[in-house]
């Protein structure tokens, strides 16, 4: 098996092996993140609002229609609509007016205490 070797890849590697000899260390330019223009909380707060005024988890197809955010805006901001939820502190995998009624179905199942202490 034959390995090619990139010349740009050998070059960069000499310059940082000859400046950490130098200085000790690498110096690197800062890489400045762009600002956004919605904070994160701002669209968070927008969510909590949504699901309270549906009294259920907000979708995609809710922010399109009853938002003042566009949607590509929290896809830009979140890496899923999932961690949108998660962000807002909104339960991503049962109803938002539900929750309470899954907390009270898991203490069902699990029949915490008493002689169903081991059955699940």
């Amino acid at each position: 098996m034959a390995i090619d070797i990139d010349e740009n890849y050998v070059r960069m590697t000499s310059e940082k092996i000859a400046e950490m000899e130098r200085k000790g260390y690498i110096e690197r330019e800062s890489i400045r993140k762009s600002q956004r223009e919605y904070s994160k909380k701002e669209l968070q707060l927008a969510l909590r609002d949504l699901a309270a005024k549906l009294g259920r988890l907000p979708t995609p197809e809710d922010v399109q229609k009853m938002s003042e955010y566009d949607l590509e805006v929290f896809l830009n901001v979140f890496p899923t609509w999932g961690k949108a939820l998660k962000a807002a502190k909104l339960p991503a995998t049962s109803g938002y007016a539900g929750s309470n009624r899954a907390a009270a179905c898991a203490g069902e199942i699990f029949h915490i205490g008493g002689e169903n202490e081991n059955r699940i």
